[in-house]
């Protein structure tokens, strides 16, 4: 029998996050995710850091930093490429007490018309279907809710 066939939808999960970190006191509420060692360096250089914890995924350590702007405390940290495994890490930093989380990184797009520079902000959630490949031709746009898989 596969999951496909057994998976309870509205049962309640049996992996939570909360059991599988470590507790960071005074972790702060918001934090920031991203994609490039860039801002990691940009950050290190101009603010005064503090290493508070960190994260593992994929046998890679994943170290969370804390630093102060304007007043409010943020926190960030590097994620790893790829769908499952950064959100298994959004799952754990939300445990730890993140409340805001803004993701930041870098993309690519199908259509040309959209120049290099504008900030992409998403507007609604798109669900899709699992192990569903996008395979698409300069042009083709998906469809946002994954009727195209």
């Amino acid at each position: 029998m596969s999951i496909i066939d057994t998976f309870d939808l509205h049962g309640k999960e049996i992996i939570k996050a909360k059991n599988n970190i470590s507790v960071i006191e005074n972790f702060p509420k918001i934090v920031i995710v991203v994609f490039s060692s860039g801002f990691r360096r940009l950050a290190l250089d101009k603010y005064n850091i503090q290493e508070i914890g960190s994260l593992n995924a994929g046998g890679i350590q994943l170290t969370i930093y804390q630093f102060e702007y304007k007043g409010v405390k943020l926190g960030f940290f590097n994620t790893i490429p790829g769908g499952a495994g950064a959100a298994a890490l959004l799952e754990e930093i939300i445990a730890l007490g993140a409340e805001k989380i803004l993701y930041f990184g870098s993309c690519g797009v199908l259509d040309q018309e959209i120049a290099g520079g504008h900030l992409f902000s998403r507007t609604q959630r798109a669900k899709r279907k699992l192990a569903c490949t996008w395979r698409l031709r300069a042009g083709q746009i998906p469809h946002p809710w994954g009727e195209a898989c």
